[in-house]
């Protein structure tokens, strides 16, 4: 009995790890709702003003893929942007990795903005935010933008400003 006391505390701690599928289900809904804020990068990539919410790796692939938030932000309409995507292991993310904007309609909409399907272990997705903007509009905007894997599991997401 007192053997299997040890075995069976390590088994319990090790338990609320295991529900990576509850939390990412969460993580999913989190870059549903709307925008608000963004992380602030120069164009060489310094983080001026970090976004709390932005850019946070979904739990299934925690310690396992790390993120550089978006390059630059604020964009303007019609440079390009750069998010980089690290498979730290080199074995987490086959199949490459895809990147797409929510645009503002009912329902929404979702537009294909680049894909990396390189053998890693660095993914680079370039777009122009031109791809986002459903009118001609002059105003500056956050419009969201969702990083998945080549199996559709989202990795990350942000809000990139468009001026």
């Amino acid at each position: 009995m007192i053997r299997i006391l040890p075995v069976a505390f390590v088994l319990l701690l090790a338990l609320p790890g295991c529900d990576t599928g509850g939390e990412q289900d969460l993580f999913l809904e989190q870059s549903r709702l709307p925008t608000q804020g963004f992380t602030e990068t120069s164009a060489d990539g310094e983080v001026l003003n970090e976004d709390p919410d932005d850019w946070r790796v979904a739990p299934f692939f925690a310690n396992q893929v790390e993120v550089r938030p978006a390059v630059p932000n604020p964009v303007a309409r019609n440079g390009l942007v750069t998010i980089t995507v690290q498979d730290t292991f080199g074995d987490v993310l086959t199949g490459g990795v895809r990147v797409s904007g929510v645009l503002d309609t009912t329902p929404p909409q979702f537009v294909a903005l680049d894909r990396d399907e390189g053998n890693g272990p660095f993914y680079e997705l370039t777009f122009n935010p031109t791809l986002l903007r459903l009118s001609g509009g002059e105003e500056a905007r956050l419009y969201r933008v969702r990083v998945f894997d080549s199996q559709s599991r989202i990795i990350t997401y942000g809000d990139i400003l468009v001026r």
